[in-house]
């Protein structure tokens, strides 16, 4: 379930909350996306549905799975405005 603060909303699930759209455009390794791509589609996933869930992710919890201490960091850096 997801709470929308801005419209004060609820959602079911993630895919309900995603009514606009934006254009991605990223270089991936050809070998990396095609072994992610067999994954996701034995999943039954999207390959657009993973991106939107990975920024989500990045967005409600401030930080990036594995890079967590990095991350953090910069981000408590940037929130002081000290981030160069």
């Amino acid at each position: 379930i997801i709470y929308n603060k801005k419209k004060k909303e609820i959602h079911k699930n993630f895919f309900d909350a995603m009514a606009k759209s934006a254009n991605l455009y990223a270089r991936i390794e050809p070998k990396l996306k095609e072994q992610a791509e067999k994954i996701l589609s034995t999943l039954g996933i999207p390959a657009s549905n993973t991106i939107n869930m990975f920024y989500n992710t990045v967005y409600l919890e401030k930080r990036i799975c594995g890079y967590e201490n990095v991350a953090n960091q910069k981000y408590d850096l940037a929130l002081k405005g000290d981030l160069t």
